[in-house]
């Protein structure tokens, strides 16, 4: 793809799946397919409103780019809908319908739609194909369960440090630990695009290290971030004077 923002954004979601492999040993696969799905769609869908805003631009709305639009949307809804329900054959049979119309030679007298429909494509059997691959490997790691006894629960420490074990996370929340800001400041802030800064916000609000108010549309740490953020830092200092 020649996007260069988005195939950027999808970079750093590959990296952060090859980092959550020392957790695989406890992840279930749907929370696998979940974390795939919550970063995935939301990229796929804002590299279609894209390209087809760049379409728009040169060459004006036509009815033909309005369907193939919507089209794409279902295909990529229905796709995301049918993994997250271990539905993968019949994802696959989707992408496999939709592709079958773009490498027709009726679809040769446009390269642009047909090369950008084809990557598309291309991306979203990877989000198959790598869930399953983490999933297998969930399988091969996972050993006998731990059991959470003492002041000390490791199931607690996990659900706990993980969100925060992210250096885009934590990045969030230094801004935040300064100002409030808006979707659209975080994301200049951070060089990044709004799907994937979202599923960020998401986690964080989830573990209550952050706030989102709906009247004016402002993200803020909460209390709990706060000690979170103080914590890590002392946290760290320890270790590394030890």
């Amino acid at each position: 793809m020649k996007d260069t923002d988005i195939q950027k954004q999808l970079d750093i979601m590959h990296e952060e799946i090859r980092n959550v492999n020392a957790f695989l040993s406890r992840l279930r696969p749907e929370d696998i397919r979940t974390v795939f799905g919550d970063q995935t769609k939301p990229i796929l869908m804002e590299w279609i409103e894209r390209f087809f805003q760049q379409r728009a631009q040169k060459v004006g709305k036509t009815k033909e780019d309005t369907c193939l639009k919507a089209r794409l949307i279902e295909a990529v809804e229905g796709t995301d809908r049918a993994v997250r329900g271990e539905g993968r054959d019949e994802a696959k049979m989707i992408l496999n319908q939709l592709e079958g119309d773009f490498v027709s030679p009726s679809s040769a007298n446009d390269p642009d739609r047909r090369r950008f429909v084809l990557d598309l494509i291309r991306q979203a059997r990877w989000y198959i194909e790598e869930s399953d691959r983490m999933i297998w490997i969930a399988g091969e790691q996972r050993g006998p369960a731990i059991t959470d006894t003492g002041p000390l629960s490791p199931g607690t420490v996990e659900e706990t440090l993980v969100p925060l074990a992210n250096s885009l996370r934590l990045r969030i929340m230094l801004i935040l630990s300064k100002e409030e800001e808006r979707l659209v400041d975080l994301c200049r802030a951070m060089e990044m695009q709004k799907g994937h800064i979202q599923y960020h916000l998401k986690t964080l609000m989830g573990r209550g290290y952050i706030r989102y108010d709906r009247k004016s549309r402002l993200y803020s740490l909460t209390g709990r971030g706060t000690v979170a953020l103080d914590g890590l830092a002392k946290l760290t200092d320890d270790i590394l004077s030890a």
